[in-house]
């Protein structure tokens, strides 16, 4: 990988003209190339009542992250706002939730989704949530 990106720094800028870039000045082109899109598995699955999700987005975007039933009905967004490029981390504690799903209130256990829309980018994994 070092010589690979060393190589990308001296013969890109970011118009993308052949020159002697430094490493700022490729940093979009680093992004775009090793920082992809990502959406890793929540953590800890199966949860109950808190997990922590972990995303990465290359550049400025729109990103969404919601929490779905078995039923494909929205339960919850947890992000719903333009992010510049980086990694982040989200805590979601079920418990938060208005509204109540199950008889006895609160959340039922079971399955449930996750997704992460980022610019073009969509993500869906699923989770179970054990009382």
């Amino acid at each position: 990988m070092g010589s690979k990106l060393f190589k990308n720094w001296i013969s890109f800028n970011l118009r993308g003209n052949l020159s002697n870039a430094s490493p700022e000045g490729c940093l979009k082109i680093f992004l775009l190339e090793f920082f992809k899109s990502a959406l890793e598995k929540n953590y800890s699955n199966p949860f109950n009542p808190i997990t922590t999700f972990k995303y990465s987005i290359p550049e400025l975007s729109k990103v969404k992250l919601t929490f779905f039933n078995l039923l494909g009905e929205e339960v919850a967004i947890l992000v719903n706002e333009e992010k510049v490029a980086g990694y982040y981390t989200v805590e979601f504690n079920v418990t938060s939730l208005v509204g109540s799903v199950s008889a006895k209130g609160g959340y039922a256990s079971g399955v449930y989704f996750y997704q992460l829309k980022a610019g073009d980018y969509v993500n869906t994994k699923k989770m179970l949530l054990i009382k």
